[in-house]
């Protein structure tokens, strides 16, 4: 419900604001605060299976989400923005290389508390909710970018758009902290190939998503009429429409990913009773001590 209250405050948003100056700061401010809102509010989804309360620090570990988004969107925004114009790397191979990108943006602060932090930073539970905050940060920012940059009439179908669009990036990059997170523990070590594997997974997975709009030559339509009125409604929900399908089918395929292979793994065992069996723990074998 909060994710769906996000969602439409987004959208109306952006009808109503359709004709503004788009280069103002604090429309943009705005519309991060509120698809960041969309995509947090997703992640509330695991919060009764994982028991994050249960978690000793909360507060600062959702700070340190903060900061992780905030440092990964600067990042990669710095690295895709060198690659283009100062590389002349092609446009399309930017968009494959995103995933690579991305998701190791958004899990470099993390992984960098899981070696100097120690302590909580370790547990797999805090790994998983770093990301989730780290990416709804990331979606948040990049949402306001496209709502606000891609064009002077394509405010209204980004506005429905990219909030949907944006709670993969919460999601993709769970993959890989879950994994990473959850090999780590049993090994000790934070290099596993079962980390490696939910890194592979989640770049794998966002590159293909991105990738495929190498293959659009007509560019962007932005045929919605400036202002508010029924025509740019209609122009707004059905351009809109088209993209939520698609990022809706990449969301559910990530989300699938995500729980059967490795959320679920880490639910505790104070729920198990409660929970449905399809979010109960599976028992998986990755990364047992060979003397196990």
């Amino acid at each position: 419900w909060v994710f769906l209250g996000f969602w439409t405050a987004t959208t109306l948003l952006g009808f109503a604001v359709n004709s503004i100056d788009h280069s103002n700061a604090f429309w943009f401010v705005v519309f991060a605060v509120l698809v960041f809102g969309a995509c947090f509010g997703f992640t509330l989804i695991y919060w009764p299976h994982m028991q994050f309360r249960q978690l000793t620090d909360l507060r600062k570990v959702l700070l340190w989400g903060l900061v992780s988004g905030a440092v990964a969107i600067a990042l990669a925004i710095s690295l895709e923005g060198y690659l283009e114009p100062d590389l002349q790397v092609p446009f399309a191979a930017d968009l494959w290389l995103s995933g690579v990108i991305e998701e190791t943006s958004k899990i470099l602060v993390p992984i960098l508390l899981w070696i100097f932090g120690k302590g909580i930073f370790r547990d797999p539970r805090v790994g998983f909710l770093l990301v989730l905050v780290s990416g709804s940060v990331f979606g948040g920012v990049e949402g306001a970018q496209y709502i606000l940059g891609g064009g002077e009439n394509s405010a209204p179908s980004m506005a429905l758009a990219r909030p949907v669009a944006e709670l993969t990036h919460a999601v993709w990059a769970s993959i890989a902290a879950t994994m990473i997170w959850f090999a780590a523990a049993r090994l000790g070590r934070l290099v596993t190939w079962v980390g490696f594997v939910g890194w592979l997974l989640a770049a794998g997975l966002h590159s293909f998503h991105d990738g495929i709009a190498s293959f659009n030559t007509t560019g962007t339509k932005n045929t919605i009429a400036t202002g508010t009125n029924y025509a740019t409604i209609g122009k707004g929900l059905t351009e809109g429409a088209a993209l939520v399908v698609f990022s809706f089918a990449f969301l559910i395929i990530a989300f699938f990913v995500l729980k059967y292979f490795a959320a679920r793994e880490l639910v505790p065992p104070t729920t198990i009773e409660t929970d449905p069996p399809h979010w109960r723990p599976r028992m998986v074998q990755w990364a047992m001590p060979k003397d196990s």
